[in-house]
């Protein structure tokens, strides 16, 4: 009997196509930004977000509206959640991955409360 040795390779194939590649660079998960910083990046480019969010809701908040003062202060919480994150987690991806996630909602929260800034004064 002859064995065929292309249909192993295509059947090879296939099961590489299937896993994950997890040593691709173009992946999301796989960027320099979230497997090899120590975190600063995330800092300063959070403190940038959170001193252009507080730029736009401080004068709002002058004005009395409740909304903004609330979103504010929970802006200024989520920087501070950041940096604790930076120095208290250890474990380098997962460091990388919460201040990501802390960025995101900053921008998330400030984007919301701005939006309902109009609806809130009605």
């Amino acid at each position: 009997m002859i064995h065929d040795r292309s249909r192993d390779r295509t059947n090879k194939d296939a099961r590489n196509a299937a896993t994950p590649r997890e040593d691709d660079p173009t992946l999301v998960r796989n960027q320099p930004a979230l497997t090899t910083s120590t975190g600063l990046l995330w800092l300063v480019c959070g403190a940038a977000l959170l001193l252009v969010s507080l730029a736009l809701m401080i004068p709002l908040a002058l004005t009395g509206d409740r909304i903004t003062i609330i979103g504010s202060a929970a802006i200024v919480l989520l920087y501070a959640a950041m940096v604790v994150v930076r120095f208290v987690i250890g474990n380098r991806r997962a460091r990388l991955t919460s201040l990501a996630i802390l960025m995101i909602a900053i921008g998330v929260t400030a984007v919301i409360v701005l939006y309902l800034v109009p609806y809130a004064s009605a």
